[in-house]
């Protein structure tokens, strides 16, 4: 029994203080606020003397629940002296909290009495105050950020009243737009000011500002309408009257162009080729101004619609889309240009460079050529072929140095693109490389030349023109056979021309006539060089010779042989020869 009253006694003491620091420091914060607008003096360092008893407070209180948990423990299981003792502590514990708690309230009065309260008004009318300062944030600094966001949520179409939440951080409550962007902090030090708890006032104040938007916004409704509508108008009537005058200029344009108004359009001549009559070319002209009308009427529209997508809210991000789509590319385009510049210098220098090389080469082919200049070994028929090979392999070499300088060719795709190509190339172009091969073997082969009369495979005729892929021939039909450099190559080549220059002996061409046994051959052989000595063409030095090839059954075969220099002539010298031969 006695241990009962001991308990009992620290317990009602205990509540009784709990219940009177309570009362005081209510009727402490409860009570009205006064100066609101008086000038911030000393507020800052109140402020954060404030923010510091506060958290040693919650610390102080932490410890000493703990503590009088373990005194009433232990005071449960003692008695006497002891007993006095753990009351004494516990009373010493509730003066501690009730020391602190009321210096806490003393420092909220003072400021109550020396800080300004700002009000927050983003639409002229004040919708709540902010005292208190945040850490190291001024109360001043958070009701501009505050405005700040409240007047974004008004131009924001999408704002509902779910567009702010509240997220809690034990002392601290983050008032979240979007779930994003922290619009306010409300601390432990705004509710004592407000005697609220943190939670309660944090939706008081996100159901202020939802209220404050969602009426400002309705009371300018019908003005926003009004202003849009009017802008709306604006653009649609500038846009039509850009259109009217892009119609009368290209009307007068097309007039201008027209035959009855002024004849310019005298039609398009290449040499004697007629590109354009007169009738085409305005026809042609006219259709390039309609073009060109309608193109610059579209991109009239295609920059007006932005206009109007901006002037809505709702629709504001597809004018930035429409801008997108023209100057993102247009700026990459131009960007690039600017960047290409100093390349594009390097390039220039390196084609003026090998330019200049090549009418170097070329001058010296043409000397070579025409035999002004004479090398060793080197036929002035080589000069031309040699130059081409020069030429292409200097090209080649010339594209090795530049293909670095163009613009993309680090790129994947440009390289892809090379690889494809080269290898379409190189499938394709098998018959070609073989052809131009074999031109490049028989221009050193020197097997003919153009002009001589040469027979290849079943052709027979004159060689006109050779070129590195094929040789074409006129045949004594008059006929242009074109052979690939691959079938010359590969076939045998009967040059008729090679030994007719003054100082060769000539052609010897040749026919064969037979003659019975009872003609004796010295006749023979004397009726035929009489013959061949009457027909035109053939030399008489080297004399024409007879052979006998061969002594058949009832016949001897002989074989005219004679000497000619118009290797071109083989048809009509042998038909004048047989004709000779029989008059003979």
């Amino acid at each position: 029994m006695p241990t009962e009253k001991i308990i009992s006694k620290p317990c009602y003491s205990s509540v009784l203080l709990k219940i009177s620091l309570a009362l005081f420091l209510f009727s402490a914060l409860s009570a009205p606020a006064q100066n609101q607008n008086k000038p911030d003096s000393t507020s800052n360092g109140l402020y954060a003397e404030v923010e510091k008893l506060f958290a040693q407070q919650v610390q102080i209180n932490e410890q000493n629940s703990l503590k009088k948990v373990e005194l009433q423990g232990r005071l449960q299981l003692s008695d006497g002296e002891e007993a006095i003792r753990l009351l004494g502590e516990l009373d010493t514990l509730a003066m501690n909290d009730s020391s602190a708690k009321a210096q806490l309230v003393e420092k909220l009065q003072l400021i109550k009495i020396t800080a300004a309260a700002l009000p927050v008004a983003p639409f002229k009318d004040t919708l709540f105050f902010i005292n208190a300062n945040l850490h190291l944030i001024p109360a001043k600094e958070r009701v501009a950020t505050l405005n700040k966001w409240m007047k974004k949520m008004y131009r924001d179409p999408r704002f509902t009243a779910e567009s702010l939440s509240i997220l809690d951080r034990g002392t601290l409550f983050h008032i979240l737009y979007n779930s994003r962007e922290t619009v306010l902090t409300v601390s432990e030090v705004d509710a004592l000011w407000f005697s609220k708890k943190g939670e309660d006032l944090a939706k008081d104040l996100v159901a202020k500002i939802i209220a404050g938007v969602e009426a400002e916004k309705q009371i300018n409704l019908t003005k926003d309408r009004i202003e849009k509508s009017v802008w709306v108008l604006l653009i649609v009537l500038c846009l039509c009257i850009v259109v009217f005058l892009i119609n009368k200029v290209f009307k007068y344009i097309k007039n201008f162009l027209s035959k009855q108004k002024l004849h310019v359009l005298n039609g398009i001549t290449i040499g004697k080729f007629v590109l354009f009559t007169p009738a085409e070319h305005e026809m042609v002209a006219h259709k390039l101004v309609n073009f060109t009308r309608l193109i610059t009427i579209l991109v009239a529209v295609y920059f007006s619609l932005p206009l109007l997508f901006s002037i809505f809210p709702i629709t504001e991000k597809w004018a930035t889309t429409l801008f997108g789509l023209v100057f993102t590319p247009a700026k990459s385009a131009f960007t690039g240009v600017i960047n290409f510049i100093p390349d594009f210098f390097t390039i220039l220098v390196i084609y003026y460079i090998f330019k200049y090389c090549l009418q170097v080469a070329r001058f010296f082919a043409q000397q070579v050529e025409e035999g002004d200049v004479e090398i060793d070994g080197f036929h002035r028929d080589w000069a031309q072929p040699t130059f081409d090979i020069f030429r292409v392999l200097m090209y080649a070499f010339m594209l090795i140095l530049i293909f670095p300088y163009l613009p993309g060719s680090s790129s994947a795709a440009f390289q892809g693109v090379s690889v494809f190509l080269g290898v379409l190339l190189s499938l394709g172009s098998s018959n070609a490389i073989a052809n131009v091969i074999a031109g490049l073997v028989i221009t050193y082969m020197r097997p003919f030349k153009v002009g001589d009369r040469v027979n290849i495979g079943i052709i027979t005729g004159d060689v006109i023109e050779k070129t590195l892929l094929v040789t074409r021939i006129r045949t004594i039909k008059n006929e242009e056979v074109t052979v690939p450099n691959a079938t010359v190559l590969s076939s045998n080549t009967t040059n008729y021309t090679a030994h007719t220059k003054p100082q060769d002996t000539g052609l010897i061409l040749h026919t064969k006539v037979t003659m019975g046994y009872d003609m004796p051959w010295q006749q023979v052989h004397e009726i035929l060089i009489k013959a061949a000595l009457k027909t035109p063409h053939v030399l008489q030095e080297p004399k024409p010779f007879v052979l006998n090839l061969s002594l058949d059954d009832f016949y001897v075969s002989y074989q005219i042989n004679v000497y000619t220099k118009e290797p071109s002539l083989q048809n009509t010298i042998y038909s004048d020869l047989h004709q000779n031969i029989q008059d003979a």
